[in-house]
């Protein structure tokens, strides 16, 4: 299931990562901070991920979807619940 991810990629080299074949926007990394959408799965974030930390920088991996808690405490919110 396609999902949007944000990437914050932090410290390590400069580099330009060519996305363009998928349709994405390349990843460019200046070697301070970067952060960078992708629409895709959970298999192909992942593997972006673990490339991007081959080049020594740190990246945290986040998607735009509600825990479980946060969707009760919307639900409750709401009045649905």
């Amino acid at each position: 299931m396609k999902k949007v991810w944000t990437f914050k990629i932090t410290g390590g080299s400069v580099f330009l990562l060519d996305m363009s074949e998928g349709g994405h926007p390349d990843l460019y990394h200046n070697g301070r901070l970067t952060l960078w959408k992708f629409l895709g799965d959970k298999k192909d974030a992942e593997k972006i991920k673990s490339s991007v930390e081959d080049l020594e920088c740190e990246v945290e991996l986040h998607t735009e979807e509600q825990s479980p808690e946060q969707e009760a405490e919307r639900r409750r919110r709401m009045g649905l619940e």
